[in-house]
């Protein structure tokens, strides 16, 4: 978890035990979501990133309304969208995340 998933066959050189694999970090993306009125932890709220509208990857906030999402994606920039019954969803476009750990809290 935390790399991006890239699978080759290798094919080794008679004599070759080894190779050496270079592993390329993946993103992952942290944070909770709170009510915008109470700023009251919001718990199941749906977390969801999109690329070109399609979905990448979702996790549900927990109780204390805290979500992580770890993900084989690569970096690059994605839309982040926050809904849960009872609120406005939230769509945050063009969220640019870096290889390794990214922080965004959403307020619904």
């Amino acid at each position: 978890i935390g790399y991006v998933d890239t699978r080759m066959t290798l094919s080794l050189p008679a004599g070759l035990s080894t190779q050496a694999v270079t592993l390329a970090p993946g993103v992952w993306l942290s944070g909770t979501v709170t009510d915008s009125l109470t700023g009251g932890p919001v718990a199941a709220a749906l977390v969801q990133l999109k690329q070109a509208g399609l979905l990448k990857a979702s996790v549900y906030s927990t109780s204390t309304g805290a979500y992580t999402l770890t993900t084989s994606l690569p970096p690059g920039t994605y839309d982040l969208v926050v809904s849960k019954l009872g609120y406005v969803t939230q769509t945050i476009p063009a969220v640019p995340l870096q290889p390794g750990p990214n922080t965004r809290d959403i307020r619904l």
